[in-house]
């Protein structure tokens, strides 16, 4: 069975990773399968659980085609009809909501859409049926390395479109929600529960008793996130298990003071079904997330073990979990929770075979037990944590140790009490919902002095595959039972992961990564030992790109230090992130062309500096210039070699005149497009004297000023210039080699091309 599991997952993510159907990656499998059945007839049976992984998958992407929205702007605004799925989100005065069972316009069917609502006037519910005008587009979000894959995670989830509710008044409630729903019941639970408390954890409660995260702070994300608690917070599936053993024991309590019960039925009988439906209870209140699934299927497995008298093994029951889930859902595999959550348990099962000790424990030794296991499974989650998050919690042991009988023990058992006596017994539920709340208070502070200790996260960007298999090897041969005298071997694949993360960065002269961020500019350069960051970006929803987008970039190329930022100018756009730099520890260097006393030194003309071989300087705005707060933007000049790269952030025509007039003619390798290619900048006059090799337009998808300008475009082709559209490209990387030559260049969506990428 775990071969079989194996293949089948192996297939899918082989179909996957060589980006679908083609005649190159046709012959590769036919070769393959004719060589292992016919010189290989014992790994038959793992063949055709492969091709039916890779024929699955492919039934899957067909499907997501058939459904996906087009990128075609003409085709976005419509009128849709849909049952909202699952609790809208409210964050700030905007709605998230997701609308199933879909009906639009036009001649196209999305499966599932994601929309926002913007002060809404009414308020959908689970469950409804809404009819709305909405402008829909593909999922397609920011394409940059190191953060969120926006287009990755719609194709796991089965989003179709996103889009934004557009006139309110055409809103209309078309039908009012089954009077039977597990939605409509969490809904009205959140309400009351929000109803009787609004203190700061109350967010925290929704999340372990409903799934409900959409509240939490930042704040406390950052706490739970540093300290490698963050599974916590949801409900996974450690939580089933402990409401599944809670309910095991309370029935079989009932079942021992019950004569009629011990007359028509066993004890397992009994405890393992209302287990079992308690456990599935907890997980529809949190909404069936993959976690719970799991737990659920295992569950169930070793359940039915249990009633037929069977010996029902953990890894039997997870790879039975595993088959089921992703034959139902093929997608699952490229989802971050599956890899975290089956690697979790296979691990525990690993460290549990063959060293249970029949013996009762002490308490002490409980304890040490419980210890060994945790730092261990935090050792081997770390390489994953690495892969997928650029970094790790170094005190993920000490604050897990703490944390999960807490949570475990304590909160979830209140939480689900809190939920049991809201509607029989108010009083009684405030009570113990103030409790919950004083805990998860305690909780939370201790939590946040272990993530004030130094080194508490660090960074990791192991980007490598090989890297993150020799780290996992690794930490699997070390946490080997003694008796197969394998230890020993785990230095060997360690020693490929510390060279690695020795030898990063490595620059080899100069890079600058204009990086994705809407309609907004960052600009990352990078020497051999230095960093700059040429403007921030805007705001993301709740917080700002600095945090959502360039940090992530920075942590994932090992550069999270920063020697200096340069702030173009005060929009919003440009500078959303700067007081979040100003609040780290170290903050660093700023330049600014609008000093209000607290942001550094003034970017004037004749201000430069060296770093590593490669020339900085300002060459814009002199002290006297006058003019608009766009055409006063920092202009940053990187020099190295006969390479020129050129920063102008929104400076329009008279500032592109200044430029020209004070003798600025040098011929430029790579430039920002001046004001994100408005009509109002790279005049005719400015870009024959600068004549750029590359522009990149910093421009966001589909933005309502219509940037870049048609005319400009033709500009820059009219002197043949190559053009990167962020918007299309993503980010855009120019590296020099140790010749000082400028390598290809490089795009984010180029070198990410996957299959679930719709263009």
């Amino acid at each position: 069975m775990l071969r079989a599991s194996l293949s089948l997952l192996a297939g899918q993510l082989m179909f996957f990773a060589l980006g679908g159907v083609s005649s190159v990656n046709l012959a590769m499998v036919l070769t393959v399968v004719i060589v292992v059945w016919f010189w290989l007839p014992r790994l038959r049976l793992s063949l055709c659980a492969a091709l039916l992984g890779g024929l699955i998958a492919a039934l899957a992407v067909a499907q997501h085609m058939r459904h996906h929205w087009p990128s075609d702007p003409q085709l976005r605004d419509v009128r849709v009809v849909g049952t909202v799925e699952g609790l809208p989100v409210r964050s700030g005065k905007q709605l998230r909501f997701f609308l199933n069972d879909i009906s639009t316009s036009l001649e196209l069917s999305p499966r599932r859409i994601k929309l926002s609502w913007y002060q809404p006037e009414q308020l959908p519910n689970a469950g409804e049926r809404w009819q709305f005008s909405a402008r829909l587009k593909s999922p397609k979000g920011l394409g940059n390395p190191g953060s969120f894959d926006t287009q990755r995670h719609s194709f796991v989830s089965g989003i179709d479109a996103v889009g934004y509710v557009r006139d309110p008044a055409l809103a209309k409630r078309i039908a009012v929600a089954p009077v039977y729903s597990i939605d409509r019941l969490r809904q009205a639970l959140a309400d009351q529960i929000s109803a009787l408390s609004n203190g700061q954890t109350v967010p925290l409660v929704l999340g372990l008793a409903l799934g409900i995260t959409g509240g939490i702070t930042d704040v406390h994300w950052q706490v739970l996130r540093q300290t490698g608690t963050i599974h916590l917070l949801a409900i996974s599936g450690l939580h089933i298990g402990l409401i599944a053993a809670f309910g095991y024991c309370i029935a079989g309590m009932c079942w021992g003071r019950s004569h009629w019960l011990q007359l028509r039925c066993m004890r397992l009988q009994f405890a393992v079904p209302v287990g079992f439906v308690l456990a599935w209870f907890y997980a529809a209140l949190a909404g069936f997330s993959l976690p719970t699934q799991r737990a659920l299927l295992m569950l169930c497995v070793v359940g039915i073990g249990l009633l037929l008298r069977r010996t029902s093994l953990a890894s039997f029951a997870l790879c039975i979990a595993a088959i089921l889930i992703v034959l139902f859902d093929p997608t699952a595999v490229l989802s971050i929770g599956f890899t975290m959550s089956f690697c979790a348990v296979a691990l525990l099962i690993f460290l549990a075979r063959g060293r249970i000790s029949h013996a009762k424990p002490s308490r002490v030794t409980s304890w040490i037990q419980a210890w060994r296991i945790q730092w261990q499974l935090s050792l081997f989650m770390l390489p994953l944590s690495a892969w997928f998050f650029s970094s790790g919690s170094m005190i993920s042991p000490i604050a897990n140790i703490i944390a999960i009988p807490v949570v475990g023990l304590v909160l979830v058992p209140l939480c689900l009490l809190t939920v049991l006596l809201i509607e029989v017994a108010p009083a009684a539920a405030t009570y113990s919902l103030q409790l919950c709340e004083t805990i998860l208070s305690w909780l939370m502070q201790g939590l946040q002095l272990l993530s004030q200790i130094p080194a508490s996260q660090v960074s990791l960007p192991l980007s490598s595959p090989i890297i993150i298999s020799a780290a996992l090897t690794s930490a699997v041969i070390l946490l080997a039972p003694k008796g197969l005298r394998l230890r020993r071997w785990s230095l060997a694949f360690l020693l490929p992961v510390v060279f690695y993360l020795y030898q990063l960065p490595r620059v080899k002269q100069l890079e600058v990564h204009v990086l994705d961020v809407g309609q907004g500019l960052a600009v990352a350069v990078f020497t051999r030992h230095h960093t700059l960051l040429f403007d921030t970006g805007g705001r993301f929803g709740d917080s700002t790109m600095m945090e959502r987008v360039v940090e992530p970039f920075l942590v994932s190329r090992g550069r999270a230090k920063l020697d200096t930022v340069v702030i173009s100018h005060a929009d919003e756009d440009h500078s959303a992130g700067l007081p979040y730099i100003l609040e780290s520890d170290s903050p660093p260097k700023i330049f600014s062309s609008s000093i209000n006393g607290a942001e550094g030194e003034s970017c004037k003309v004749g201000t430069s500096w060296e770093w590593d071989g490669v020339w900085f300087a300002f060459v814009h705005p002199a002290e006297l210039d006058q003019g608009s707060r766009n055409d006063r933007s920092c202009v940053l000049l990187v020099h190295h070699g006969k390479n020129r790269f050129l920063l102008t952030g929104d400076i329009e025509k008279q500032a592109e005149s200044t430029l020209v007039d004070r003798g600025f003619d040098l011929p430029i390798t790579v430039m920002t497009a001046p004001h994100h290619g408005s009509a109002s900048s790279s005049s005719k006059k400015f870009l024959e004297a600068v004549r750029p090799q590359h522009v990149v337009v910093p421009a966001g998808r589909g933005n309502r000023y219509g940037f870049p300008d048609v005319g400009v475009l033709a500009r820059y082709k009219a002197i043949d210039s190559q053009i990167w559209l962020t918007s299309e490209h993503g980010a855009v990387s120019f590296v020099l080699d140790d010749d000082i030559q400028l390598e290809p260049v490089r795009s984010h969506w180029q070198e990410v091309d996957k299959i679930w990428r719709m263009h």
